[in-house]
């Protein structure tokens, strides 16, 4: 059995919802969610993904626009990942998930969702956005 390319996604990624933190989010146009938990899927302690993610949005926060977070999970809710909504250049915004030892972020335009492998740049649309948003 061959071992998958180093760009391929966990497929998990592609099933995504999202867990919003504040009621009633106003999301911008165009925005990127982006975590500093777990680097390469590796899981850590909840204490270290926290650190992480304060660093991220240290980060983050010098240069780019920051939003509300927002938790990515999979659809049984298991697993879950504090992120972060940030507005930036797409160039700014993948070099931020590298950064952070990210496989991937999600970008958002007018509510179509992509799934963006930070390594090899490649795009995956996942359809609407709105839609994997968990009440």
């Amino acid at each position: 059995m061959s071992s998958p390319a180093l760009h391929e996604m966990n497929s998990a990624y592609f099933d995504v919802i999202f867990i919003e933190q504040e009621p009633s989010i106003k999301y911008p146009c165009s925005f990127a969610i982006i975590t500093a938990s777990n680097p390469k899927d590796i899981i850590l302690p909840v204490s270290e993904n926290e650190e992480r993610n304060q660093s991220l949005v240290k980060s983050a926060g010098k240069t780019m626009r920051l939003g509300p977070g927002i938790i990515g999970a999979s659809r049984d809710l298991k697993h879950q990942e504090i992120s972060v909504i940030i507005e930036g250049t797409f160039d700014d915004l993948i070099t931020l998930g590298l950064k952070f030892d990210q496989n991937a972020i999600f970008m958002v335009q007018d509510d179509n969702l992509e799934l963006i492998n930070c390594l090899s740049q490649e795009r995956y649309a996942l359809g609407s956005f709105r839609k994997r948003i968990k009440k």
